[in-house]
Formats: structure tokens, C-alpha cells, sequence
């Protein structure tokens, strides 16, 4: 008998050392490392990712692995040579923000589109444009608790979230009259590396592709984007 009853606690103590063990498995702790964007700091999952300066005020960052993208334009001294980033980051804002329903949790408010799984942040803080988009929807809340913004601005910060369940006039486009009617996120297969591009459709038939990794414009059917994209300034 006693020696039944030691067997029996032998299997409940390894039962228990199973469950804790597959626990652990299934729900692996993440660990964050801070990152600093054009004066906007925030922790994102460990790994090698940086973030990748496209000009001296828009940066982005894009974690393929934790399926996240960060987007970062400081509008404070952008000119007309800064017409191009401006573009992009207005374009790639209304794509996440489409058909998106707005949701609060956690003490925060984001954007959340049933059909993609894809949850979005778009802020303003005193000149520092943000956009963040994952479809962790834990990953994002834990980055928008960590948000910390420099002394220069840290007194004076203005922050939004906004939807569009339809599509509104949009500066991304090249006629004031011409709204963004829907994105979606494709595989590069002419450039057979694996890559993803965003498409974004106009009102007006047309349409712009940005490359998800490097935010640049890689094709357009707008003639005013020809240019650029000749020369390779699609950014």
C-alpha cells in the first residue's frame, strides 16, 4: 500500500512538471530591447532588426519575424524635397486604417481590421508622425504602453488615433479629389526573394506599391511618379 501511494504522488509530481513544462512551451516569454526613432523611444522584441533611416525624417522598422512595421515621419523642417516621404507615410496611414474598427484595451486605443488580423497605431506627437502595425495584438498594446517621447517634445505631445470605415480624401494620391479605396500586402514574385510589397488602390484606377521592408515606392501608374522611379528615388 505504501509503496502504491508513493507511485501515485511520483505521477501527479510529474503530471504537474508536464503541464508547467508545456506551458512554458506555449507561451515563451518575450524579451524587448528600446529603440529610438526620430525622438520617439519604445521597446520591440529582441533580435537583430534596426530601425533603417530612408532620409533624415522618415524611418522605418520592420520585423519580419514578429510581423511588425514601424513608421516614423518628423514633419518639424520638411520641405517640398520632402514631398516623397510625406506621400508615402499618408498613403501607407490610410491603408492601415480601411475598414478598421477602433478598440480599447489595456488603457490604450488602436486600430483592429477583422478581415487582415492587422492591428494599427497612428499618433502625433508635436511633429512626430508614428504608424504601427502588427498582428500581435499583445505585442502592440505592450509597445504603446513603452511609448516615451525626448525632452524636446516630452511637455508638449498631442496623441491621435483615427479610422477610416470609408475611404476619405487623401494627400497620398495625386489630386485632392482622389481618396484611397483599399491595400493590400502582396508577394513580391518578380523580385523572387521572398519579399512583400503594399498595394495601394485610388479612387481614380490607379494604384502605388511600396516596398514593405525599405517603405519606398517600387511601381506607380501615376505619370508624376515616373520619374522618381527611374532614378530610383521611390522613396
Amino acid at each position: 500500500m505504501r509503496t502504491k501511494n508513493v507511485l501515485i504522488i511520483v505521477v501527479i509530481v510529474l503530471a504537474c512538471i508536464g503541464g508547467c513544462a508545456a506551458y512554458i512551451l506555449s507561451n515563451p516569454s518575450i524579451e524587448y530591447k528600446n529603440i529610438t526613432m526620430n525622438g520617439i523611444q519604445l521597446e520591440v522584441p529582441s533580435g537583430n532588426v534596426t530601425p533603417v533611416n530612408q532620409t533624415e525624417h522618415y524611418s522605418i522598422y520592420n520585423d519580419t519575424e514578429n510581423d511588425l512595421n514601424i513608421y516614423v515621419f518628423d514633419s518639424e523642417g520638411s520641405n517640398f524635397a520632402d514631398l516623397s516621404e510625406m506621400t508615402t507615410f499618408a498613403a501607407t496611414r490610410e491603408a492601415y486604417q480601411i475598414n478598421a474598427t477602433t478598440v480599447t484595451k489595456d488603457n490604450v486605443t488602436y486600430n483592429k481590421s477583422e478581415s487582415t488580423g492587422i492591428c494599427s497605431y497612428t499618433g502625433n506627437y508635436t511633429y512626430k508622425n508614428i504608424i504601427i502595425a502588427t498582428s500581435d495584438e499583445d505585442l502592440l498594446i505592450h509597445i504603446l504602453n513603452t511609448i516615451k517621447i525626448d525632452e524636446v517634445t516630452a511637455n508638449d505631445t498631442n496623441t491621435t488615433n483615427t479610422t477610416n470605415t470609408s475611404s476619405s480624401t487623401s494627400s497620398s494620391s495625386s489630386s485632392s479629389d482622389v481618396s484611397v479605396v483599399s491595400s493590400s500586402l502582396e508577394q513580391n514574385y518578380q523580385a523572387d526573394d521572398g519579399s512583400t510589397y503594399r498595394e495601394v488602390e485610388y479612387s481614380d484606377g490607379n494604384f502605388r506599391q511600396y516596398d514593405t521592408r525599405t517603405g519606398k515606392l517600387i511601381r506607380s501608374s501615376y505619370d508624376s511618379d515616373q520619374s522618381k522611379l527611374a532614378d530610383g528615388r521611390g522613396d
